[in-house]
């Protein structure tokens, strides 16, 4: 599991690469500037760039930097999707409360538990494709 500080330090450069505070196609700050921005040790800093990478937000050249990443290169499906949804967070956490409502209220009413839980994996699974659709 992931440190606090390095979570949100990762989640801090992805708010700046969302808000097109680092651009695509160019560097972040050096790791001793962007550690003294944020208010993080190296080490911290260092860690949450190599979750970044792995991630796909980012390419670490030694020697040079961290390059911010086109939004699809070096993304597999799965981080495409989490990007995504990571963007569009806000909207995402709403349907999940909406869905959450649905379901007590379904099971309240004594609806075959199983069937609800595959009609709402059916539909999540459609909004994804739908979202990725649009998107591409």
């Amino acid at each position: 599991m992931l440190e606090l500080p390095v979570v949100t330090t990762k989640n801090y450069i992805i708010e700046c690469i969302i808000n097109s505070v680092y651009a695509e196609g160019f560097f972040l700050p050096s790791q001793k500037d962007l550690s003294k921005t944020i208010g993080v040790s190296l080490c911290t800093l260092r860690s949450a760039c190599k979750v970044l990478e792995a991630e796909g937000w980012i390419k670490i050249e030694h020697g040079k930097g961290s390059l911010v990443l086109p939004f699809m290169s070096y993304a597999s499906l799965a981080t495409a999707a989490s990007r995504i949804m990571y963007m569009k967070g806000d909207e995402l956490s709403k349907k999940i409360y909406q869905d959450a409502s649905d379901i007590k209220q379904r099971l309240e009413q004594k609806i075959d538990p199983c069937n609800l839980v595959h009609q709402l994996f059916l539909n999540d699974l459609n909004k994804i494709t739908l979202v990725i659709n649009v998107d591409t």
